[in-house]
């Protein structure tokens, strides 16, 4: 989130700014597109940069920042932290940091000096809710620079600023800092480099050991006797820095705080009725929190939601979260892992159980209609005339809980406890409407397979972009639904039993198109045909694709499966795989690392293709590729069956051919119900109208045990099957061609 606000600032400034990111969010990229920088779907081809600027999370993937090294290997590759210090040393700038409200602090600051009719830079470390301002302005004629800064990855010590401002101090990251002693030693290291002014909160300099007259001015802010903590304080700190840049008092009448995104969101739900969301994720944040709400909603029956968010910071300071919460009573949600390493410790059932301990009443809610049930109930034990609040406080995705709550309040006219189903495909609709997705409950399966069997998916979705799927996954994870990805379905068989899961069909123009990127590569989407591949290949006189004109899949399933036709594989065309892991997060596969084998590729075990890009070969004669063609088109219609089927049952057995084992065991023709081996082909499997998945599956059975009796040899069918998966079990993906 912090590097788009940058390239906002640097395209600004006039510099010609390209992005991309890992986990798009469509609020942050149009923001993005608004302010000039260009986002880019993929980085190949692209090598004329003069500076790559990445997040500091790439650090913790050594082999991912060598291939950006490889990749951009005549630009600059500098981390986020590095290049605003670098940044900074061209403005007087005036640095926030601190352990706590370090954003609220600077769009307050920067809201106060637009009210007093003073246009500074800035870079913000959020965004601003709306459209109210944006998230990062360079103004030509101005040499200050209000920049917020992360103590995250120990950066801030670089920065030589002309003030800072320093909210607080609190042991946090303790992935990278350990100990308070090497995070204070930092934030030392950031005052001692300061010039002019250094503003701090109440019990900063005694934690930092700070004295006066030894270094840049100090301005101590008072504690604020009144309750809110830090929050008040920070309120009062911006108020004195402003007034210190424009030299003279700042009138808090005329001043409205401004709306940050995840920052102290509060709206009525009801007469008596109101949510309150905050990215409160410390024990320190949660407690100033806690102070100030029960002063600002004095007479409120105040309902606590919190998610834990990393699991070392709950190890870390569990002792001070339980000492916190256990008087709260919170609702506990799962925590949001942000990618670390499971500790079990960390965990939010854990914090949970020693909450119970101390004889906290606290609850603890898996899914969102857990969620939904407790503050249904909550809410009508509640006295009718007595306000109620319900807080959200947590920095993961704690309000896509939230949204859920509140779209199913909306969904049910009141009632919280509305069905499922129904709300699942309302509240996808809504989130998605720009896009032209699909959703639906009980959605019909057999059409959109060549077998042309098969039942219903009790949840089904048609993404129509990155960011639709993304919020498919993270619904379904949130309600522990198993979750498939389909294709053109080529080679499925779908069960005749509802899936009592999630079925995402990568079907929308999104997912076909079809790039050429010149000297024979091409990025193709997952949901592209192969004969499409084809015919553009052939169009650019590019070698290596004619064997996949008579495969019916996509590109998705055809990875998954090394699909392979003609003598030639799918895995001999891939470069590159763009993959979601099930988090939503993108993911580079590289040839070495899908591991590619006879009809597979582990590699992508777990993930979802989304795009590749193939390698073929450049300067063929379009005449003798069309020649190539024919002839694998007369071949495939003299030796393949019209009917509708999956293609090759089975894989071939090593060193013969399943086709002939079928043949030489007599089954040509047999037939169950509406399901024949194929008169043409022994291992072609094929289907009448009235043909179920029974049948399909009982054919199978009959032509396995029956190779084996005759021959000893056991055949591994190549088909794939969606099967009846009871609501609750493990997540699951699955490309199918």
């Amino acid at each position: 989130m912090g590097v788009g606000p940058l390239g906002m600032f640097l395209s600004q400034m006039g510099h010609e700014v390209h992005g991309y990111d890992d986990y798009p969010v469509a609020r942050i990229t149009d923001r993005l597109k608004r302010q000039g920088v260009l986002l880019l779907e993929h980085l190949h081809g692209v090598n004329d940069y003069d500076e790559v600027i990445v997040s500091r999370a790439i650090a913790g993937n050594p082999d991912r920042l060598n291939r950006f090294k490889k990749r951009f290997n005549k630009a600059r590759i500098v981390f986020r932290g590095d290049y605003l210090a670098f940044l900074s040393k061209s403005f007087d700038s005036v640095v926030v940091a601190g352990s706590h409200g370090k954003t609220t602090t600077t769009a307050s600051i920067v809201t106060q000096l637009r009210v007093e009719g003073l246009s500074v830079s800035y870079i913000l470390g959020a965004y601003f809710e709306g459209d109210a301002l944006p998230a990062a302005q360079y103004v030509t004629d101005s040499k200050c620079l209000i920049i917020e800064v992360d103590e995250s990855d120990g950066t801030i010590k670089k920065f030589r600023p002309w003030a800072t401002v320093l909210t607080n101090v609190e042991l946090d990251h303790v992935d990278f800092y350990r100990s308070e002693k090497r995070l204070f030693k930092t934030f030392r290291s950031l005052i001692s480099n300061t010039k002019k002014k250094v503003f701090v909160g109440s019990g900063v300099p005694e934690k930092l050991g700070l004295k006066e007259n030894q270094g840049p001015e100090l301005m101590k802010m008072a504690c604020n006797a009144e309750g809110g903590g830090f929050l008040a304080e920070n309120a009062d700190m911006a108020v004195a820095v402003t007034e210190w840049l424009i030299d003279r008092p700042f009138d808090r009448e005329k001043y409205e705080f401004p709306v940050v995104e995840r920052r102290q969101d509060c709206r009525q739900l009801g007469e008596n009725q109101w949510v309150f969301t905050d990215y409160a994720h410390h024990p320190g944040e949660i407690q100033a929190l806690r102070e100030w709400l029960e002063k600002q909603y004095d007479g409120f029956e105040i309902t606590w939601v919190f998610q834990p968010h990393r699991y070392s910071r709950t190890v870390a300071l569990k002792t001070e979260f339980v000492k916190i919460l256990r008087s709260m009573n919170p609702v506990l949600l799962p925590e949001y892992g942000a990618f670390e390493p499971v500790i079990e410790e960390g965990k939010a059932i854990s914090l949970y159980q020693d909450l119970l301990a101390t004889g906290s009443k606290t609850n603890y809610c898996e899914t969102p209609e857990e969620l939904n049930e407790f503050l249904g109930m909550a809410s009508q034990d509640g006295d009718e005339e007595r306000r109620q609040l319900v807080v959200f406080a947590g920095a993961g995705d704690i309000e896509l809980w939230r949204d859920w709550w509140l779209h199913s309040i909306e969904d049910s006219s009141g009632n919280s406890n509305c069905e499922l189903d129904s709300t699942w495909v309302s509240f996808h609709q809504s989130r998605t409407s720009e896009d032209e997705s699909y959703f639906a409950t009980n959605e019909p399966l057999k059409r959109k397979t060549t077998l042309n069997v098969g039942g219903v998916a009790r949840f089904y979705a048609e993404p129509a972009s990155l960011e639709s799927l993304q919020l498919v996954l993270k619904t379904s994870k949130l309600f522990k639904l198993p979750l498939f990805v389909i294709g053109k379905g080529s080679n499925l068989l779908v069960d005749d039993a509802r899936i009592e899961g999630v079925v995402v069909r990568l079907s929308k123009p999104f997912w076909r198109k079809c790039e050429s990127l010149g000297n024979g590569r091409y990025w193709v989407g997952s949901g592209l045909s192969l004969k499409r591949i084809c015919r553009a290949a052939l169009d650019d006189g590019v070698n290596g694709f004619n064997f996949m004109d008579g495969i019916p899949g996509s590109v998705g399933g055809a990875v998954r499966m090394n699909a392979g036709a003609m003598g030639s594989e799918m895995g001999e065309w891939v470069k590159e795989a763009e993959c979601f892991d099930p988090s939503g997060k993108r993911i580079r596969l590289s040839h070495e690392d899908m591991a590619f084998a006879y009809r597979n590729s582990k590699g992508t075990d777990g993930l979802i293709i989304l795009h590749v890009l193939l390698q073929g070969t450049p300067g063929t004669n379009r005449d003798a590729l069309r020649n190539g063609l024919e002839v694998y088109r007369k071949k495939r219609l003299f030796s393949q069956p019209a009917e509708p089927s999956a293609g090759c049952m089975f894989v071939n057995p090593e060193g013969d051919s399943a086709g002939r084992l079928i043949d030489a065991a007599g089954l040509k023709g047999y037939t169950v119900g509406g399901a024949q081996v194929s008169q043409k082909h022994g291992n072609f499997l094929v289907t009448e109208k009235n043909a179920t998945s029974a049948d399909v599956e009982a054919l199978i059975g009959h032509v396995k045990t029956t190779v084996k009796a005759q021959f000893g040899v056991d055949l591994h069918q190549e088909i794939k099957v969606l099967s009846l998966v009871p609501t609750g079990g493990s997540q699951e993906s699955k490309d199918e061609k």
